[in-house]
């Protein structure tokens, strides 16, 4: 039976996770993308009632508790599942939540904190205090490059972003 190679992709909010997905998409890997995971459990009518009576749990990030084992049980699912020689986890939290225990190899995106709040504030229904307590969640960059295998940076153009992480895939091929 064949190993597939389960590279993980992180990095903290406005990193350029999605923009780093879908160009391995782009060249042929399948990606899990564990933010899309969570919103798709949580995307229903039920959890709108439960937001509704239980604000709490939202802002005490109980729900974590939830919807964490459920992502590990369909992230497990995709990588089993699998006939691909080589597959991407899109997960934010790769370290916080212990997801790296899955994979192979690691790569982390990083850019300038600058570019990442520029980055995060430019998009719908986001604002400092928003971006801040996100960022403040998340493991500090410094320590998410330590333990990676590789680190690419997102503030150098996308042609760049794409060549480094070609370059990547062939090194762990």
């Amino acid at each position: 039976m064949k190993h597939t190679i389960v590279i993980g992709l992180t990095g903290g909010i406005g990193m350029g996770k999605t923009t780093a997905s879908r160009m391995l998409k782009k060249i042929g890997l399948p990606i899990f993308n564990a933010d899309e995971c969570n919103h798709s459990i949580l995307n229903n009518e039920a959890f709108e009632q439960i937001k509704k009576l239980f604000p709490e749990c939202i802002v005490d990030n109980k729900i974590e508790n939830i919807t964490y084992p459920l992502i590990r049980k369909k992230l497990s699912e995709f990588i089993k599942n699998s006939d691909k020689r080589m597959i991407v986890l899109d997960i934010p939290l790769l370290f916080e939540c212990h997801f790296d225990e899955c994979c192979d190899y690691i790569i982390t995106l990083e850019c300038p904190d600058f570019i990442q709040e520029k980055r995060v504030l430019a998009r719908n229904n986001f604002n400092v205090p928003k971006f801040l307590f996100i960022k403040n969640k998340q493991m500090h960059k410094r320590e998410k490059r330590q333990r990676s295998d590789f680190v690419v940076f997102s503030s150098l153009g996308k042609k760049k972003m794409f060549s480094d992480l070609i370059e990547v895939i062939k090194c762990v091929k």
